[in-house]
């Protein structure tokens, strides 16, 4: 049995990755926590900490992997406390916790970045694995910086890296900005994508914990790095569909001249927000597919239908 620690565990993808592991037999896994869950179950043992910066090094003892997920998630404010937050968890914890787990003999790291890494968009090429960096944001800037940290950390050592970059993580208890897009879906409300004909590459979050716990188990290759997502690139008009028809419901789109939508979003100090919903962002999992023989379980008009599905059951359950 391997003995699995996971930060971050309480977290959106955390759960969903913590529910899935703690079914399999194969795992005994330790989730340094906040706050104990006395409803715990017995496949999982829970470790009391303040702060992801001030974790005990005991935690690590016959650790075989650790998965860190744990970290500052992305904020468009762009304040300088905001920057120095990103260093402190996204970057310093993370070299901590990296450093700590070498220490004690762990034999792999996997680390959930993101392809903010690459870059915000594509144009006529997808991201691969071997493109050069081009983080535009802060967030993104200290995922690569931590990417960085633990190179340098794990070099010419014996434990090895793995370095996972999705894009968009989607279900029906998503945050952020597509918590959002389904509530508008929800509310029926007419919304500006019609004819919108980008391509954006997503992943749902079943496919994400199903390829973390591909990574668990792949032969050692040495330091790695995946970038995946569902391997079908949808546009903005095309998840709002599939959505829709998850939620059984009617959606009103209506076209909008892309020079107006970026003009009215930079006004309002949404440029990223225009980016993501007009622009392209695209990933070529190639590597994934090939070399760890992954296949998403869910295809993503099937995922991003489920999501409209259990969301709109969601709101029934709670009104």
């Amino acid at each position: 049995m391997k003995k699995v620690l996971i930060t971050g565990s309480t977290g959106y993808i955390g759960t969903a990755l913590v529910r899935s592991l703690s079914q399999r037999s194969l795992y005994r896994l330790i989730l340094p926590v906040r706050r104990i869950d006395n409803s715990a179950k017995d496949s999982y043992e829970q470790k009391l900490i303040e702060d992801i910066n001030d974790v005990a090094s005991s935690i690590f003892t016959k650790v075989d992997v650790v998965i860190h997920l744990a970290g500052k998630a992305h904020d468009l404010s762009g304040s300088k406390e905001l920057n120095d937050e990103f260093r402190r968890v996204n970057v310093e914890a993370t070299a901590r916790l990296a450093s700590q787990a070498l220490a004690a003999g762990v034999k792999r790291f996997i680390y959930l970045s993101s392809i903010g890494v690459c870059g915000s968009c594509t144009q006529d090429m997808a991201f691969t694995e071997d493109c050069i960096p081009h983080p535009s944001t802060d967030y993104a800037r200290s995922k690569f910086d931590s990417e960085e940290a633990i190179r340098d950390i794990v070099e010419g050592s014996p434990m090895e890296a793995i370095f996972i970059r999705p894009p968009l993580v989607y279900s029906a208890s998503a945050p952020g900005n597509f918590s959002r897009l389904l509530k508008l879906v929800a509310l029926g409300l007419p919304l500006p994508f019609k004819n919108v004909k980008n391509k954006r590459s997503i992943v749902a979050l079943e496919n994400l914990v199903d390829f973390i716990a591909r990574c668990i188990e792949q032969p050692s290759r040495g330091n790695d790095l995946f970038l995946i997502s569902d391997d079908e690139d949808v546009s903005t008009e095309q998840i709002v569909r599939y959505l829709a028809q998850g939620m059984n419901r009617r959606v009103i789109l209506f076209p909008v001249p892309r020079k107006a939508a970026r003009s009215l979003a930079i006004s309002l100090g949404k440029g990223q927000m225009y980016t993501q919903l007009y622009g392209s962002l695209t990933i070529d999992c190639t590597k994934a597919r090939e070399t760890l023989t992954w296949v998403p379980r869910l295809a993503v008009k099937d995922a991003l239908r489920r999501a409209g599905s259990e969301y709109s059951h969601t709101l029934l359950s709670t009104n």
